[in-house]
């Protein structure tokens, strides 16, 4: 089971949005963009929440501004007969990207866990980069789980909250990180299974 199976329902209530958008002369590709922008912004903005913890308020609002615009950009793709190679290649390598960049204030937050943060980091590239290849295999697009692209969101937005709240996360954050570890490392094979 991974959120990214509720994929569906929250497209149904982006559709307005996707028209107007069109309307207003946004292209997909602009689409895609506008939301690695948005994660840039993610990302600067949590890593001022070692000053002020409110901050990491922006992981949850903006998370959900970024998943909306990546669907958004997909949809209107399709809608409007307006998909290409470019904008497949844009699509992913700025997912990808927009993972690293709201991932990488964990190491301001967490200095100590540094390794282990990488660790994850590079998991998550490796977990994204697996399901493309079923693109090779002509077997589609892998999005299993656990802790597919969505998952990390969920996991980020919630993490946010905690921290505006003041709970003391730090003092699980070791055990955590080694759970979530272990469990994109099993997402990561069940894409290569997927795959092979």
């Amino acid at each position: 089971m991974t959120i990214y199976e509720l994929k569906p329902q929250f497209q149904r209530l982006l559709s307005p949005a996707v028209n107007a958008m069109y309307r207003w002369g946004f292209t997909p590709n602009l689409v895609t963009i506008l939301g690695f922008g948005v994660s840039i912004m993610i990302g600067v903005g949590a890593m001022q929440a070692i000053q002020n913890p409110m901050w990491a308020l922006i992981w949850p609002a903006g998370l959900l501004l970024r998943m909306a615009l990546n669907a958004i950009d997909g949809l209107m793709a399709r809608r409007f007969n307006r998909q290409t190679k470019l904008g497949g290649v844009l699509n992913e390598s700025m997912d990808i990207l927009s993972d690293i960049v709201v991932t990488l204030p964990l190491l301001v937050l967490f200095p100590s866990l540094s390794v282990l943060i990488w660790i994850f980091i590079v998991q998550a590239v490796l977990m994204e980069g697996a399901g493309m290849l079923g693109y090779l295999s002509q077997v589609g697009r892998s999005y299993k789980g656990p802790l597919g692209k969505s998952d990390r969101a969920f996991m980020l937005g919630v993490l946010g909250i905690l921290v505006a709240l003041g709970v003391p996360v730090g003092t699980y954050a070791f055990e955590v990180l080694v759970g979530l570890n272990l469990l994109i490392h099993i997402g990561f094979l069940n894409r290569l299974n997927h795959v092979w």
